[in-house]
Order: structure tokens, then C-alpha cells, then sequence
């Protein structure tokens, strides 16, 4: 999950897929030189880019190939996502791009900026945990992008139902939170690293708006791929997109990512988190211990902190203790005993994790805590469901005319994610995965099931500098 690692994974993309973008779009205020970390990243990632031609009626189509032509690499603006444009030859399965940027944020006071997202998070971590068996890992940033996005194609009865799930009046509000989201939280110190990407793989049949797509661009930084999903080579490079956005930490979900042949647009929102621990644990002191999950005692390895200074919280039925990282924190918030995780979020952990935190102590805390992998893959049409989405995923009552002018409704709405620990830091990514196809398509199968043995009691969340949990956990058992 390193930045050799991501070059790896970008490298397995064939030559004509690649080309190197360069920014075109209301160049407003571009910074006069770009961070050298984001100039690699943008030539490891950049894939070739074509602008649409633009139709009557405002429309655009996937852009016709031109010959190949040399680019420029332009800095870009931390704050005004940027557009590409470049040529490469058509070959069978091309891809072609609408590049939003990417974003730098080299100075993150804009965390300032982010509005909590508490509704939405306190609703969805409800749903998901609702008869779930297991582990629940998610990232509430990524699903609230995605649905965000979602709702900028939306009209009538399915943008008001996304709206009251995101708990957001307008779509302005959701468009400014993204904005900031994406803004503070990204970073890339050489230690830490945050990314939040964002993109839509277009069916190269259909016309989009081009207003609509260039508003997706500035307002949540994604960028706009078109292809055939018949073809493999464009589920390849979704693959690989998804690989890279994700550090790597996803590899197994992704593995099996592909489109239907009849899907119009598939949404993905991304978020990855690498941080060292401010202080690394000793591997000399990691050692076996009994873990009482509530399916019976497991052998698990243990990590040990004996008398540090970490700050520390008692609240009604639970207590909280936090572990800083280089670019962020984790709280692992831990239920009295006899109080389920459920109980304890409902009756203040949830007032805890939304609040300054400014009540906790630091005190001398001998901590020991297990060596983390839990993971999950969510179907999160059930839990949208339960939140009051419900036309987006009927082809009878939805409005997604918006962005194609053509019948669409949700078909599928995927969320994956992964929490990792060890003695020098955590590592976690996510992302979530939502599918339009035209209302006269043939119902999709029945959505597959994983099962998942995920079992232990406590819950955590990880903060990036907004104090926005980016991942939350409830966490039935440490190693999935």
C-alpha cells in the first residue's frame, strides 16, 4: 500500500487505456507549481483523456479518438478541481476519461468548513447493524458522496427521498460538504496518507449532460470514464481504478467488480487512510491473549501500551480511549459490561463520537488491544430502504432522466470496506459501488450473499483533521 505498490497496480493497464492529462477547465486560480507527490500521482493515475464533444440540447457523447498527442502537465488548484484533455488512438475496448484532478490539499484548514454528517451516519450505522451478524465496517464518507452524486442525477420523488437520507435540505448543502470533505481530508506527507476519489463509467452508447458531468467534476472532484461494458478491458480499468483508489486494501472485493452489459453508469466513491501511530507498539510485547467474542473465547495476538499518555473519556455506559496517528485519530470506544454496542451508540456514543471530545482526559492508560483485519462486504439497497430510498431502485416510480434523458433506475448499490491495525499503524480504505440501467432492462439477479463470522463488542471510528469519522467499525471480532 505504498506508492511503488500503487505504480505496480497501474502498470498492469495496456498502453492505449494510459494517457497523461492536463487541466482545461476554468483555470480560475492555478497554483504556479504543483506538489511533487500529487505530480506523480497524477501521471501514475491519469488515463487517457478525451473531452465530449458536446450535442444539441447541451448534450455529450464518449469523444471520438484523435492521433496521439504530447500533453502538459499543469499544477492544479487545490481548491478548483481541473479538467483534461489529451488524444489516443482508438482501439477495441478504449477508455476514455473526463478528468476532475486530483486533489492535493496541501493545506487542510478547510476542515473547518465540513458540516456534520451525524444523521446520515447515526441512520445508516442503525440500518446496517440491524439484524446484522458480524462485523459492521463501512466508511459513512463514501456512501454519503456516492448518494450525493446519485442525487445530482435525480428529479422528483427520488431526489427528496436521498435528500431526507442524507439530511441535507438541498443539494447546495451536500454539494459544499463533499467539497470540503474532499478538500481537508486529503493528504500526502510522506507518512500519512488520505484519499477520497471519486468517478462514473459511462455506457459510450448513451449522451450525458454535459453541465451535469462538469458539476460532478468541480463539486465532487470525479472523474468521467466512457467505454463498453461488454468489453473487459473496461472493466479492467475499473478494476484498476478501484485498486489504486483504495490502496490496494480492497484487492479481493474488487477481483469480482464488473458492469452488466446494460448498465448505463456505475458511481464509485473511494476512500483510503494510511497512518502511523504516533508512537509504534514494541513487537517484543505483542503476544497471545484470550478474546471473549460472543460466539466463544478465540486466541488472537494482542498489542500492549503499559502507562501511556493517551486521552481518555468516561461516558453512560461506556469507555473511550484514543490512539493518535500522524494525520488523524482512532477512538475505540468500549461498552460496560452487559451493554451491547447497539445500547451504548443510542444512549451517548453517539453524542461522544459527533462531539468536540473536549471533555476527555489524558491520563496514564495501560491499553491493550488486539491486532485488527475486519472487513466487510455491504449490500446497501436494505439499509437504504429502511431509511426511506425506496423509488431509486424501482423502475416504476424513478427519475434519473437528468444526466441521459433516458429511463433509469438503481439496480445495484455495493459498499466494501477494511480496517487494518498492527504495531507501527492503521491502514483503511472503502468504497461503494452504485448501478443504474435503463428502466426497460431485464430485472437484475438476485443480489449475491457473503457470509461473514465477524464477532467482537466494541466500536471504533476513525477521524481524519474535520473530525468527520471517515470509518466506523463495530467490531465482534478483530482478525476477519
Amino acid at each position: 500500500m505504498n506508492k511503488e505498490k500503487i505504480i505496480d497496480e497501474m502498470g498492469s493497464i495496456p498502453d492505449r487505456f494510459i494517457e497523461e492529462a492536463r487541466p482545461v477547465r476554468k483555470r480560475r486560480r492555478l497554483v504556479s507549481i504543483v506538489c511533487p507527490i500529487a505530480a506523480a500521482l497524477v501521471l501514475t493515475v491519469g488515463l487517457g483523456l478525451l473531452l465530449p464533444k458536446l450535442l444539441p440540447g447541451g448534450k455529450a457523447a464518449a469523444p471520438k479518438a484523435e492521433p496521439m498527442a504530447e500533453t502538459e502537465q499543469k499544477p492544479a488548484d487545490t481548491r478548483e478541481p481541473v479538467s483534461g484533455e489529451s488524444s489516443a488512438e482508438k482501439g477495441e475496448g478504449s477508455v476514455y476519461l473526463l478528468n476532475a484532478g486530483v486533489r492535493t490539499a496541501q493545506d487542510r484548514t478547510s476542515a473547518r468548513s465540513v458540516q456534520s454528517i451525524r444523521a446520515f451516519t447515526e441512520g445508516l450505522t442503525g440500518a446496517l447493524m440491524d439484524g446484522a451478524d458480524g462485523n459492521t465496517v463501512f466508511s459513512p464518507v463514501s456512501v454519503y458522496i456516492a448518494l450525493g452524486m446519485l442525487g445530482e442525477t435525480a428529479e422528483g420523488a427520488s431526489l427528496d427521498e436521498i435528500l431526507s437520507a442524507l439530511g441535507a435540505e438541498t443539494l447546495s448543502a451536500v454539494r459544499a460538504n463533499s467539497r470540503a470533505l474532499l478538500a481537508s481530508e486529503s493528504a500526502d506527507d510522506g507518512r500519512t496518507y488520505v484519499n477520497l476519489a471519486n468517478s462514473l463509467w459511462i455506457n459510450n452508447k448513451y449522451a450525458c449532460d454535459s453541465e451535469i458531468l462538469e458539476g460532478l467534476a468541480g463539486d465532487y472532484s470525479a472523474s468521467s470514464y466512457w467505454g463498453d461494458p461488454a468489453d473487459n478491458a473496461f472493466s479492467a480499468a475499473l478494476r484498476t481504478w478501484l485498486n489504486t483508489a483504495t490502496g490496494g486494501l480492497l484487492s479481493e472485493s474488487v477481483e469480482g467488480v464488473s458492469l452488466d452489459n446494460d448498465t448505463v453508469m456505475a458511481l464509485f466513491s473511494a476512500v483510503c487512510f494510511r497512518s502511523p501511530w504516533r508512537s509504534p507498539y514494541s513487537e517484543n510485547s505483542t503476544d497471545k491473549g484470550i478474546f471473549h467474542s460472543p460466539d466463544g473465547d478465540v486466541t488472537r495476538d494482542f498489542m500492549h501500551r503499559t502507562e501511556a499518555w493517551l486521552r481518555a473519556f468516561d461516558g453512560e455506559g461506556f469507555t473511550a480511549v484514543c490512539e493518535d496517528t500522524d494525520g488523524g485519530s482512532v477512538w475505540y470506544l468500549l461498552p460496560d459490561e452487559g451493554v451491547s454496542p447497539e445500547e451504548m451508540l443510542k444512549n451517548g456514543g453517539y453524542d461522544f463520537m459527533f462531539s468536540d471530545r473536549s471533555g476527555a482526559q489524558v491520563l496514564r492508560v495501560n491499553l491493550t488491544v488486539p491486532r485488527l483485519d475486519a472487513s466487510r462486504d455491504t449490500d446497501l439497497i436494505p439499509a437504504l430502504n429502511s431509511m426511506g430510498v425506496v423509488s431509486c431502485f424501482s423502475p416504476l416510480n424513478v427519475d434519473f432522466t437528468r444526466l441521459t434523458g433516458e429511463g433509469l433506475y438503481v439496480t445495484k448499490a455495493d459498499h466494501s470496506a477494511r480496517i487494518v491495525t498492527d504495531e507501527e499503524g492503521i491502514m483503511a480504505a472503502a468504497y461503494t459501488q452504485i448501478d443504474l440501467t435503463p428502466n426497460s432492462a431485464e430485472p437484475p439477479e438476485a443480489p449475491r450473499v457473503i457470509d461473514f463470522v465477524l464477532d467482537r463488542p466494541f466500536v471504533m471510528f476513525v477521524t481524519g483533521v474535520s473530525g468527520q469519522p471517515l470509518f466506523i467499525g463495530i467490531i465482534n471480532d478483530p482478525v476477519s
